[in-house]
């Protein structure tokens, strides 16, 4: 009977052993199942992603050097006073009063994304 019940421990006890490493292999493979649906599922999200666009354009970033505020106005207001009074409303001088009084309340600061707008363009815009 003694010998019986050793038998007995020892096969249960084997057969927990079992049951636990199938236990580990099963969760193993489980683990293995998740990461791969993780990874199909992060290479979809890449693949639907739409692309970024641009904040500046190129043609844009060249306004500063071949603008109309840059190159016409400042033309008009050394050569040709009453062209520049007729396209503003005003002469030189009163537009630098009113920039003068007005500039630092329409200036926005400058970002690492752009420029700002120059708070005398602002109101050549607005004065056109």
């Amino acid at each position: 009977m003694l010998f019986n019940s050793e038998l007995f421990v020892q096969c249960s006890t084997a057969k927990m052993e079992n049951q636990v490493t199938l236990s580990t292999e099963v969760n193993k493979v489980i683990i293995l199942i998740a990461i791969q649906c993780v990874k199909k599922l992060l290479v979809s999200r890449k693949k639907n992603r739409r692309n970024r666009k641009i904040w500046v354009r190129d043609w844009l970033s060249r306004r500063e050097n071949l603008g109309a505020s840059t190159r016409l106005l400042a033309e008009m207001r050394e050569e040709d006073i009453d062209g520049y009074k007729n396209h503003l409303r005003m002469l030189p001088h009163q537009f630098d009063e009113l920039l003068s009084k007005t500039g630092s309340a329409i200036q926005k600061q400058d970002t690492h994304m752009r420029n700002a707008i120059p708070a005398k363009v602002k109101l050549e815009i607005t004065l056109r």
